[in-house]
């Protein structure tokens, strides 16, 4: 095997990893459209330009923009953050078990090609 042991190891079960598809469910979460993406710039986008924003800040400048706003301008940041976090959690979802997949399925090839690389030699 032209591996190292502890990659080999680290091969070998990652390639031992199963998975099955994911089956539709009538309301299962689906990514947006191309042009869907355009009308989420606002509220999603936006939330998370104020988010990066504010955490170029000192705790004072924050406080003073907490301070200068009304309590609806405060409930309606703060419902931004939550649906924006929510909305994200979701894609994050998606990111996660397709790249957790591929590294599966990637795993799999590379021990296979090894194991017939190994077998024919």
């Amino acid at each position: 095997m032209t591996t190292t042991t502890t990659s080999a190891a680290t091969s070998a079960n990652v390639a031992a990893l199963d998975f099955r598809p994911w089956e539709h469910r009538a309301d299962e979460w689906t990514p947006p459209s191309n042009a869907e993406w355009a009308s989420l710039a606002n509220p999603y986008l936006i939330t998370i330009r104020l988010a990066w924003l504010t955490l170029f800040k000192t705790k004072p400048e924050v406080m003073k923009i907490v301070e200068s706003m009304n309590d609806d301008d405060g409930r309606q940041m703060m419902e931004g953050f939550v649906d924006t976090i929510d909305f994200f959690k979701s894609t994050l979802a998606i990111l996660q078990n397709a790249e957790a997949r591929i590294l599966c399925a990637g795993a799999a090839v590379i021990v296979r090609d090894e194991d017939a690389a190994e077998a024919s030699s």
